[in-house]
Parts: structure tokens; C-alpha cells; sequence
């Protein structure tokens, strides 16, 4: 049976991938996957509803890379 589509852990290798696609560096893609999770778990009730999972976490990981890209490099 395979996983649901909202499951956070069949994401992570995509969100992973993302992530340094954007940056470019391992460790600070890591840190930026770190910080989108923990970011969701904030602003969960600001989810549209019918959103997907996938589509808001990597929303989230854009914002966050454009604001704080440079300071996850350190």
C-alpha cells in the first residue's frame, strides 16, 4: 500500500533535493530542510485548504531560502 500523499517522510528526499538545488551546498540545504519543517509545524493552521503538502512545504522553502539563503551557508 503505498504511503499517503500528505506523508511529510516520502517528501523529505524531494524537499532534500529542493533544497540544494537552491543553495547548492549540502549542509546548508540540510539546515534549510530543518527550517522549513519547523516553519510548517508554526504555520500549519495558515495552510490553504486543498493544499498540498509537497506544494506548501516547498513554498515555505523558497521563502525561506530568499530571506535567510546566505546565513544558512554559515
Amino acid at each position: 500500500m503505498p504511503p499517503p500523499p500528505d506523508d511529510v517522510f516520502t517528501l523529505l528526499p524531494k524537499l532534500r533535493l529542493a533544497a540544494r538545488l537552491l543553495l547548492g551546498d549540502v549542509n546548508a540545504s540540510d539546515r534549510l530542510v530543518e527550517r522549513t519543517l519547523e516553519q510548517a509545524i508554526r504555520d500549519v493552521d495558515c495552510r490553504q485548504l486543498g493544499q498540498s503538502t509537497e506544494n506548501w512545504l516547498n513554498e515555505i522553502m523558497r521563502e525561506l531560502a530568499n530571506t535567510h539563503g546566505a546565513n544558512l551557508m554559515h
